[in-house]
């Protein structure tokens, strides 16, 4: 039967998995971006409005923030900006898709 495979499915009776080092390190890596984003409104305030215009604000600072960081690592090993940018779209739009195959 569809219901009778409890592979994969967390019950009462399954053990407790603990964090490895590698889960702890994701998490300091990654908590100020979850902190900055819960502050982002419910979109059950005002129709969803607020949560559409502080989203775009958010999307267009960090966007912002990896261009500079860009800027400043290719300046750093002497790359020209266009350069750059070609690389880190190939990396932003290719290491996603390899990633997610293996998961």
């Amino acid at each position: 039967m569809i219901g009778d495979d409890e592979e994969g499915e967390e019950g009462e009776d399954a053990p407790e998995k603990l964090p490895t080092c590698g889960d702890y390190v994701m998490h300091f890596i990654t908590v100020i971006w979850k902190v900055i984003f819960a502050l982002i409104p419910p979109t059950d305030y005002f129709k969803g409005y607020p949560t559409f215009v502080i989203s775009i604000i958010a999307i267009g600072l960090v966007t912002a923030l990896i261009g500079d960081i860009a800027s400043h690592v290719g300046c750093t090993i002497g790359l020209k900006d266009s350069i750059t940018a070609i690389a880190i779209v190939a990396l932003g739009t290719s290491v996603p898709g390899t990633v997610s195959a293996y998961h």
